[in-house]
């Protein structure tokens, strides 16, 4: 009898422990705890604020993180590094979030996507007096003339222009550079336009007189490169923060 209770003890001891390691692990699931969003300097997206401070950005992109993932029930610690590091840390789980990102296949390889939260539009910025110039109305009939065509370095430019970047019949007229040289190549004329993300193209104009004198955009010419969403870490986000994640999000989305 003595036997068989301790053996039962066991084996109800045992059952409890499975119980709550279940539980817990449930529990760690739902629990979001502190959550490191990278950034750089993009605006309206992402930018310093007035006070300068790494940790207390501002813009588009910041506003839209701090309120899904305060309603998620994060502890937001906002991290500003180059872009480049900024996936490396991502992959590594040093970082957890990357907002203002497309979806390409080669990414979901090693992140999660959550749901769309916003699109992405580009736009060709030029110089104001050439604009009448310009008779195109496509990319085909814009590398039909001499155009040369600035598109930013490392950027996911949709599948149109991801074949024509590599298309080698156009190579000496497209011209690769970082997002932050784009307007003042348009204006040292070493490019006869750039393909600049609407928003950005029209916050850099007005940051400065000099753009806003010379540079307009040539609105014959608009290029939809599709959703936005937020870049995870694979291990921070799983089953049911995810859930809750996207469920967050799209109900923002009108």
């Amino acid at each position: 009898m003595n036997k068989q209770m301790k053996q039962g003890g066991v084996f109800l001891l045992s059952y409890l422990l499975v119980v709550l390691f279940l539980r817990f692990e449930a529990q760690a699931d739902q629990n979001c705890g502190d959550v490191r969003i990278g950034w750089i300097d993009w605006p309206p997206y992402q930018y310093k604020s007035s006070d300068h401070s790494d940790h207390f950005p501002e813009g588009i992109d910041i506003d839209i993180s701090q309120d899904v993932f305060t309603e998620l029930g994060c502890n937001i610690v906002f991290v500003h590094k180059p872009w480049k590091r900024l996936f490396v840390e991502l992959e590594a789980g040093q970082i957890h979030v990357l907002p203002g990102i497309s979806y390409t296949e080669e990414r979901a390889e090693k992140f999660l996507y959550s749901s769309a939260y916003r699109t992405e539009e580009l736009s060709l910025f030029v110089r104001k007096a050439d604009i009448p110039t310009f008779n195109f109305d496509s990319f085909e009939e814009l590398f039909q003339t001499d155009f040369r065509l600035g598109i930013p370095r490392s950027s996911y430019l949709g599948p149109e222009l991801t074949e024509i970047r590599e298309a080698q019949q156009y190579e000496n007229q497209i011209f690769e550079r970082t997002g932050g040289e784009s307007l003042e190549m348009i204006i040292m004329g070493r490019v006869d336009g750039f393909l600049i993300d609407h928003e950005t193209g029209i916050a850099r104009m007005q940051a400065s007189e000099k753009y806003r004198n010379a540079i307009g955009y040539y609105n014959r010419i608009r290029y939809s490169i599709g959703d936005i969403h937020f870049l995870l870490n694979m291990d921070k986000f799983k089953g049911d923060l995810l859930s809750r994640l996207n469920a967050i999000v799209e109900a923002r989305v009108p």
